[in-house]
């Protein structure tokens, strides 16, 4: 930022590459990222994604480790400002009308913190865009990255936003609606979104506020590589006699305690019974590495039938190791579909009422098994296994057959969207 340059664009993204087993690299979101990368024509402003920032990164990048600590200490500053503390109040207010039991003074500060650091970022990244005179903006997860979407709005550079998970118009980032589009005020929302396929546009459409012209379909960049790979690993499976089923399930930390309960349940069962239907292999969330510690009980307890994929085995490798997904919510289940997986759908208590329900996807209902409690589930699981241990090759193609739809894989590449 020393002296004014010219970019093409700005991407502000998390660093999740992922090494395919031929030793290319992808982002799961964005694809190759070389195509930008190689010509610094472009800045990338990277966010944690459990991992430490380069100590000197490139000309054009910028990791957010070192921006966060400086916004911090100026946010610690401006927060006391008479304007910030005037707003805050304000804020606060009509909080603790809808929450009254709620602490006044933790209100008021956690606000006017926020408040502080929001400012910092939006005058920093504004300062930023304005001075490498960028013509566009691609941003991931927008509703994490409001400040930078506020500041490139304000200067009036179009802002794409790429599918970064799974979402419905349920949600408030993406129910926008087609009178929002005349509110007098600029909102920090993308021009533009990007999604991996048309039951997430039709979701748009329906809200309103992007018109289809600005609602693009792209190919995952992910899905389409480890499909055939699924597919080529279950054609060269070569049948060795009967084998427990492999299910992965995705953790998620607002199941955990279900999830604890049902497959302790599960287990105590299958131990009780003497079976070897199934080796239950858990995949834990990012977010939940520190609460993992149930999960590593249960494979403790039984350690011949479950087990922890280490944090550092790719979830889309994960996914390719098993025969079926099993989980509440959880985005890995819908990639597992796009790949060709089976897929149980657990709902009991606090899970809600299916991921189809959940997402008000009712197109999900097609691929996902309901299974509503533990009987339930030993009965799926058996036909499961005896499917499997029947004739391998023909369960491979009945998995492949009917698991087209959810993501599109005739469509443009993310990279030729965008760029």
């Amino acid at each position: 930022m020393s002296y004014p340059s010219h970019k093409s664009g700005a991407v502000f993204y998390e660093a999740r590459p992922v090494l395919l087993p031929s030793g290319q690299k992808l982002h799961p979101h964005l694809g190759n990222l070389e195509r930008i990368e190689r010509n610094r024509s472009w800045i990338h402003y990277r966010f944690p994604w459990g991992r430490a920032g380069k100590r000197f990164p490139f000309p054009g990048e910028i990791e957010d480790y070192g921006i966060s600590s400086v916004v911090a200490v100026f946010a610690s500053v401006l927060r006391k400002r008479e304007k910030e503390q005037k707003i805050a109040k304000l804020l606060s207010d009509e909080l603790l009308k809808e929450f009254p039991h709620l602490d006044v003074n933790e209100v008021f500060n956690l606000i006017s913190d926020q408040l502080a650091r929001f400012c910092c970022r939006f005058l920093f990244t504004r300062c930023l865009l304005a001075r490498s005179r960028v013509s566009k903006v691609i941003v991931l997860d927008a509703d994490g990255k409001v400040p930078e979407l506020a500041a490139a709005k304000s200067l009036g550079i179009h802002v794409t936003e790429i599918q970064h998970g799974m979402f419905s118009t349920r949600e408030p980032d993406y129910s926008w609606s087609k009178r929002h589009r005349y509110v007098p005020f600029m909102r920090a929302i993308p021009d533009s979104q990007v999604v991996f396929g048309e039951v997430w546009a039709r979701q748009l459409r329906q809200a309103g506020y992007w018109s289809p012209e600005n609602i693009l379909v792209a190919r995952n960049p992910l899905i389409e590589e480890y499909r055939q790979l699924w597919s080529q690993q279950r054609k060269l499976e070569k049948p060795g006699g009967p084998r427990p089923l492999k299910l992965l399930f995705p953790t998620q930390g607002y199941v955990r305690r279900d999830a604890i309960s049902f497959w302790t349940n599960v287990l105590e069962g299958m131990t009780s019974a003497q079976s070897n239907l199934f080796h239950l292999s858990i995949k834990i969330h990012p977010l939940e590495r520190q609460s993992a510690r149930e999960y590593r009980k249960l494979a403790k307890k039984y350690p011949s039938t479950v087990s922890v994929v280490p944090d550092d085995v790719e979830a889309f490798d994960a996914i390719i190791a098993s025969d079926v997904v099993v989980g509440y919510t959880s985005l890995m289940m819908v990639e597992a579909i796009g790949i060709g997986l089976s897929v149980i759908g657990l709902q009991e208590r606090n899970s809600g009422m299916g991921i189809d329900e959940t997402f008000r996807m009712p197109e999900l209902a097609e691929f996902v098994v309901p299974c509503f409690d533990k009987s339930e589930f030993f009965q799926i699981v058996g036909k499961f296994n005896k499917e499997l241990n029947s004739d391998v090759s023909d369960v491979s193609n009945s998995y492949l057959t009917a698991k087209v739809g959810i993501y599109s894989v005739d469509a443009p590449s993310v990279e030729d969207l965008v760029l």
